[in-house]
């Protein structure tokens, strides 16, 4: 094969690994299929928060309300500050509110925070948001991630 068409090919196979959106065996990856999938809607959360850090659960509030439908509903979540990723905070621990959203990862089947994420002892990377003197998520279904050195990672490379 000419060596220009060879070039050429080996160009297109390229273009189209990346337009697939193919990662390199370098490129940090999430350490769940389902992160890996939402890659970039992990990317416009991390994108559109105020502060990144990894936390772990103390204690979950109790549901008063059911989950958002006409009205938006959240849950508080109480923390240990464990690292700041992005952003600026200077206390041991911080309460954030996250949205419930019937079907969302975040929320169980009944309503209410997922035990699954939201457990005491769990730790978290929380992407949220400052809304006056509250700290918010600002998405239902990737505001929070487990943590896990791999996920960190593909975090940090994909911000």
């Amino acid at each position: 094969m000419p060596a220009i068409r060879q070039l050429f090919m080996v160009g297109m196979a390229a273009f189209a690994l990346a337009a697939c959106g193919s990662r390199t065996s370098s490129e940090p990856v999430f350490d769940s299929a389902n992160l890996n999938d939402n890659v970039a809607a992990i990317r416009a959360v991390a994108h559109d928060a105020d502060l990144i850090l990894v936390a772990k659960v103390k204690a979950v509030s109790t549901l008063t309300l059911a989950p958002s439908g006409v009205a938006e509903n959240r849950q508080a979540v109480h923390y240990d500050v464990v690292n700041i990723l992005r952003g600026f905070y200077n206390q041991p621990e911080i309460d954030v509110d996250h949205l419930l959203v019937a079907g969302s990862r975040q929320t169980a089947p009944g309503g209410g925070l997922s035990a699954l994420l939201f457990s005491p002892g769990k730790t978290l990377i929380l992407m949220i948001r400052r809304d006056d003197i509250f700290y918010e998520d600002g998405n239902e279904n990737f505001s929070a991630i487990p943590y896990s050195a791999q996920n960190e990672k593909a975090l940090l490379y994909n911000m």
